[in-house]
């Protein structure tokens, strides 16, 4: 995809480009990239964005995914780790990693912040 035009008191341009495989029933891969260039009155900015959504089903109550993303206007990689297992029909177990780094300096220790979390879901037949 490719989109251009008026934007605020300047221009803006930005190409995407999407993929999705499915290597398996169980294994599916979605890939991204964005290329956004603004021009405005006062400045320029331009930025890169790429990103990767691997999905992993073990069984139809049991499955994984893992989400990337680089910006290199913001120096960030982002990833986010999710398992997610269905107890019984609407009631989740939920493990989830997020990770956020920065970029800016390689070979520092460059993690900003990191969260591990579980989260319960259960539904009330009331």
């Amino acid at each position: 995809m490719y989109r251009w035009g008026g934007e605020y008191d300047g221009e803006s341009k930005m190409l995407s480009l999407r993929s999705a495989l499915n290597i398996s029933n169980n294994f599916n891969i979605d890939l991204s990239y964005s290329h956004n260039n603004l021009t405005l009155k006062n400045g320029t900015a331009e930025s890169n964005l790429v990103s990767g959504r691997f999905s992993y089903s073990f069984n139809p109550q049991l499955f994984a995914k893992y989400y990337i993303q680089w910006n290199d206007a913001d120096h960030k990689i982002v990833g986010n780790f999710i398992l997610d297992y269905i107890y019984r029909p609407k009631s989740h177990f939920y493990f989830v990693y997020n990770e956020n780094r920065d970029t800016t300096y390689p070979g520092i220790k460059n993690i900003k912040d990191r969260a591990l979390l579980i989260k319960f879901t259960y539904l009330w037949n009331i």
